[in-house]
């Protein structure tokens, strides 16, 4: 009889467990006995001072509603989590997690530190970056035109605005990611050094958006006709090409795709934003945004 009653309570105890974590994110599960946690109370429905009590009345203590989750950031005692996670007005409890950027993953997601451990830095090749334009940074230094790295040209197709220094951020941004050198983040203050795809290679200015990001196609299709011209000049291999539009009609008729054909047709790498936006048959085109 007492082995069947403690298997009961085992089998009752793994139920209410089971029932209990449903509602409890798995890491609270791990949280030292007699210890306070910072943790998000999400309900089943918009967050009242009714639903604030449900919680006090178990030890915790109202830090912050976060209203566009309907939920509620609470310090609670551990010993509350399994009544918090049992009630019925409660949809999940989760501890209140950490956050932090990832602008190194870049590299990464590409494969680039295998390139770089075979001191493969894009020496001597050009690549065009058509954007809004590039401020020089401790990462990104301009040069001469025979500069063997860093920014060698620059023009702007911008009406009006005669410079090609990015008063938008974005051309410095995309530049950082392609060839970054790691200055900004080496020494003994830092610990890491977040250096672009391809340090050493040649970057083409060429500037098309505004100080709002905007452009037209004729600009664009301007500056993919520099960098036709200047391929040679400067080993143009790569357009870099992060700007985007709606699609109005076929490739077949767009002036922007045959101007990136025609790069493509000159031996030119062609990177094109792949559609932020996904399919969008606004214009009744199939085609992506």
């Amino acid at each position: 009889m007492k082995k069947l009653l403690v298997i009961g309570l085992l089998l009752g105890s793994n139920l209410l467990f089971g029932e209990a974590s449903a509602k409890l994110a798995a890491e609270l599960a791990k949280a030292p006995i007699n210890t306070r946690v910072d943790v998000i109370v999400q309900f089943t429905e918009g967050v009242t001072t009714a639903h604030h009590k449900i919680v006090t009345d178990m030890g915790g203590v109202l830090k912050q509603e976060l209203k566009s989750a309907n939920a509620a950031v609470y310090s609670v005692p551990q010993h509350a989590f399994a009544e918090l996670s049992n009630h019925q007005k409660i949809h999940f409890v989760s501890s209140d997690r950490v956050v932090h950027p990832t602008l190194d993953y870049a590299s990464a997601a590409v494969s680039a530190g295998y390139a770089l451990q075979l001191q493969l830095h894009g020496e001597n090749v050009g690549v065009a970056v058509i954007d809004s334009g590039i401020t020089g940074t401790n990462d990104i230094h301009y040069g001469s035109p025979l500069s063997a790295s860093g920014v060698v040209y620059s023009e702007s197709f911008v009406p009006g605005k005669p410079l090609a220094f990015d008063e938008y951020g974005h051309g410095t941004h995309v530049t950082g990611i392609l060839a970054g050198d790691g200055t900004a983040s080496r020494g003994s203050n830092y610990t890491h050094t977040f250096t672009g795809v391809a340090p050493k290679v040649k970057i083409v200015n060429l500037r098309v958006l505004d100080q709002n990001g905007m452009g037209t196609d004729s600009s664009v299709i301007a500056a993919i006709d520099r960098a036709i011209e200047l391929r040679k000049v400067f080993n143009i291999r790569v357009i870099n090409l992060s700007v985007g539009r709606p699609v109005f009609e076929s490739y077949t008729k767009d002036p922007l795709c045959h101007a990136v054909e025609r790069a493509w047709a000159k031996g030119i790498v062609v990177v094109v934003a792949a559609g932020n936006y996904g399919r969008s048959n606004s214009a009744k085109t199939n085609g992506y945004g």
